[in-house]
């Protein structure tokens, strides 16, 4: 999950799972920005509280750097929500955990990816709802993918081992010549039997154990 736009201060996004808590995996860096620095969450208290006054001439300063408050006074100002006079606590809309917004949570966001800012890349696992949430005056969007990944299929006690698998370039259709070991390519597995050491050999491809890395001979033989 990303955020498919920069997001400047009261443009909000927010993503929500039950499965695992959110993981970083990686940032977008900005284009013709070399020295592109990490996200940072949005403090949403500072933003919507009407004492600091944001708007387009008064900038929210994020780290040294000033970025529009004009998004966050819209929102801040905009009529009420509903039946007349009701109106949304924008002050929520932001996570508490100010140094990784919600990382290791089932909430992530919502963040500063404008100006030199990058743009975080999240995923959780083991999910079967994961929620979208974007609030902001103007147009402002999110991405959603999937990851497959090869798993490990020793016991529990070992941990997990896990690597991406890619074959096809998403964007042209290109083959991915993706290195791996032995003769039989990664496949994607979830929820392996661990209990034997067999789960990946038993679901999918047999791409773990000895034989694939043994010369045709030699498979199948113990010495």
């Amino acid at each position: 999950m990303a955020d498919a736009e920069s997001a400047n201060p009261g443009e909000l996004v927010m993503f929500t799972t039950n499965g695992t808590g959110w993981q970083h995996i990686g940032e977008w860096t900005k284009k013709g920005v070399p020295n592109t620095r990490t996200y940072v969450p949005q403090n949403t208290k500072d933003t919507f509280d009407p004492a600091k006054n944001y708007n387009g001439r008064k900038p929210v300063n994020v780290d040294g750097v000033n970025l529009p408050g004009q998004n966050a006074s819209q929102i801040l100002n905009a009529e009420g929500v509903g039946s007349k006079g009701k109106t949304v606590a924008w002050k929520y809309f932001g996570s508490p955990d100010l140094k990784t917004s919600g990382l290791g949570t089932g909430v992530f966001g919502s963040n500063y990816s404008a100006g030199p800012f990058s743009v975080p890349l999240v995923m959780t696992r083991g999910a079967s709802e994961v929620g979208i949430y974007v609030m902001a005056a103007g147009k402002q969007a999110a991405m959603i993918g999937f990851l497959p990944f090869d798993e490990s299929d020793a016991p529990e006690s070992y941990g997990l081992a896990t690597h991406a698998v890619n074959q096809v370039n998403g964007v042209t259709g290109a083959k991915v010549n993706q290195p791996y070991l032995g003769d039989t390519r990664p496949d994607m597995d979830e929820n392996l039997d661990r209990s034997d050491w067999k789960g990946d050999d038993k679901d999918g491809s047999g791409d773990e154990g000895i034989n694939q890395i043994l010369p045709a001979e030699l498979k199948g033989k113990n010495e």
